[in-house]
């Protein structure tokens, strides 16, 4: 726990850094910004209540904030959500063509580079299914 502790205050301190307005400040407009970088995702209410009428906000409070939140859970759970629309059977598995298509057609564009990285992190089995379970923890 100590180091997973210590890695999480490194992340949270360069985190603050990039917005540091003052010495060990940030403007609470960044707020957001440096907590959704360290794996949390606040609603724009979460972040007005931890605000208040605060102008800049400590970088102990923002770990003490940071704190408050469940880090990636969120994360997991929507690309749980994503990738079982291809898990027609249930089973936990996508086939890998499907997605291979959907990812180059959809939204922000994935390249071949992309899609081939992706390939490597996950092992596709004879048929072209990949665990995005596996995948879920990988990320």
């Amino acid at each position: 726990a100590t180091t997973t502790t210590t890695t999480m205050s490194a992340e949270l301190t360069e985190a603050c850094r990039l917005y540091e307005s003052q010495p060990n400040q940030i403007p609470s407009t960044k707020l957001g910004e440096v907590l959704r970088i360290c794996g949390a995702n606040p609603s724009e209410a979460e972040l007005a209540a931890k605000i208040g009428s605060k102008a800049t906000i400590g970088f102990g409070e923002v770990g003490t904030i940071l704190g408050g939140f469940s880090l990636g859970q969120h994360v997991s759970g929507e690309l749980k959500n994503a990738f079982g629309i291809f898990d027609i059977s249930g089973s936990g598995s996508a086939d890998m063509s499907e997605v291979r298509q959907v990812l180059g057609n959809l939204g922000e564009k994935f390249d071949n580079s992309e899609v081939a990285e992706l390939m490597r992190v996950v092992e596709v089995d004879g048929e072209g299914q990949f665990s995005y379970e596996e995948l879920i923890k990988f990320c």
